[in-house]
């Protein structure tokens, strides 16, 4: 479904590649994988790490971006998407990932602050709050390239394995004591999707009078994330919402 729909619909290799990342599931799943793989090619697996529930909700997301940080290859950003969320690609680029990348160079002014750059240190993402810090919310969160490279190495210092993998990232770079920079995504942009507010016509789409500010509702404009799509069905309504140019 996820192929079939917006990285069908958003497909631009000049821009961006998509992956799906799995753990090991073991010898059974091999030739599946393997055959998924040669039609695809579109599948990494972390071969050293087990497929549990317990293992993709805490290290895997942290060894991908090691997996990463080992292929030489650099990208401006990194984005980690749970399986249950959608993404208009497409307007997330031209809205947040391009205005960044064609910022002009900062100035000698600025670089007494490592913070300055609009491509250093920043994590785009729902802001989500654990004691004295805050964190991504792993439904769908963007970080540049220098975020991956110190996340791997704060990581590698402080081996966390018991911590949710989005709690994780905040978790680092508080007990590290490191700055970065936060862009939240607003509620509208990225939001859990309930058709408890939807028109009731069998459509993902919100009532003109949907509260569009609430953690949880249906697509209305600007929605660029809805997550938490509690089925296949669900998952293709919210879908619909879309096509080639983003929102319908």
């Amino acid at each position: 479904i996820i192929r079939t729909t917006w990285q069908h619909l958003f497909k631009n290799e000049s821009i961006f590649t998509t992956r799906f990342v799995i753990s090991n599931p073991g010898p059974l799943w091999q030739p599946v994988i393997k055959h998924e793989n040669a039609t695809y090619g579109d599948i990494i697996m972390l071969p050293y790490l087990n497929e549990t529930a317990h293992v993709a909700n805490t290290v895997k997301t942290i060894e991908f971006l090691k997996h990463l940080i080992s292929q030489f290859q650099k990208w401006s950003f990194v984005t980690k998407l749970d399986d249950d969320s959608f993404l208009d690609a497409h307007a997330f680029y031209e809205q947040y990932l391009h205005p960044r990348l064609s910022a002009p160079p900062i100035t000698s002014s600025d670089l007494d602050d490592p913070l300055s750059s609009p491509l250093a240190r920043t994590i785009l993402a729902r802001t989500l709050h654990r004691g004295k810090y805050s964190y991504p919310g792993g439904q769908f969160y963007t970080m540049t390239w220098d975020m991956v490279s110190l996340l791997t190495k704060l990581h590698h210092e402080n081996s966390i394995i018991d911590e949710h993998e989005d709690v994780m990232v905040g978790r680092l770079l508080y007990e590290a004591g490191e700055s970065w920079n936060h862009v939240d995504l607003p509620n509208p942009v990225s939001f859990d999707y309930s058709d408890k507010d939807s028109m009731g016509n069998g459509s993902a789409w919100a009532k003109p009078d949907a509260d569009l500010e609430k953690w949880n509702h249906a697509v209305g404009p600007g929605a660029i994330n809805p997550h938490k799509m509690r089925d296949d069905e669900t998952y293709l309504q919210v879908a619909a919402c879309y096509d080639e140019n983003g929102l319908k």
